[in-house]
């Protein structure tokens, strides 16, 4: 299946600390997105 992407958004890293009370995401998480990661998505939306 096939469709027009138009927009994208990575989070590259889960670790604020801020604490916002109407923050949705819940607490922070020690966890990065990796460059190697972010290449593979960008190589596969580029060739597909």
């Amino acid at each position: 299946m096939r469709f027009a992407l138009h927009q994208l958004v990575l989070e590259t890293t889960r670790r604020c600390n801020i604490r916002c009370k109407h923050c949705m995401r819940g607490e922070s998480q020690n966890i990065n997105l990796t460059k190697e990661t972010v290449t593979q998505v960008l190589n596969y939306l580029e060739y597909n």
